[in-house]
């Protein structure tokens, strides 16, 4: 989440498998497959919020390391000044030390729709 906050497109690209699947209601796609998607949607995102914030409520991880679910509390300050608060919960499996799958959910969000977050 620290390379998401300071919108580290390197960083994040070290961290993301090339073919990792990237499921987040809150993106006009909410299904991306690859780092190229992946790196398209994280750019639209950067581009529509002016500062993230996160705090996590809670977390978990299995002993292998290899999946872990974080709940958050999400503070987004959105271009033009309009400030969203709300909680998500964030799935994740990693292979070979990378994320391959993250998906994101919360109780607001529709799939297709910005949830009302960013668009």
């Amino acid at each position: 989440m620290r390379a998401v906050a300071h919108k580290d497109l390197p960083a994040l690209r070290e961290l993301v498998a090339e073919d990792a699947v990237f499921v987040d209601p809150h993106y006009p796609t909410p299904r991306v497959v690859g780092w190229t998607e992946i790196r398209e949607g994280l750019r639209w995102a950067f581009g529509a919020i002016e500062a993230f914030g996160f705090e996590t409520v809670l977390g978990f991880e299995t002993s292998d390391g290899r999946h872990a679910v974080v709940e958050v509390d999400c503070r987004y300050v959105l271009r033009g000044g309009r400030r969203l608060a709300f909680r998500q919960v964030f799935v994740a499996d990693v292979q070979d030390g990378r994320i391959a799958r993250l998906e994101a959910t919360s109780r607001t969000a529709r799939a297709g729709s910005s949830g009302g977050c960013c668009g």
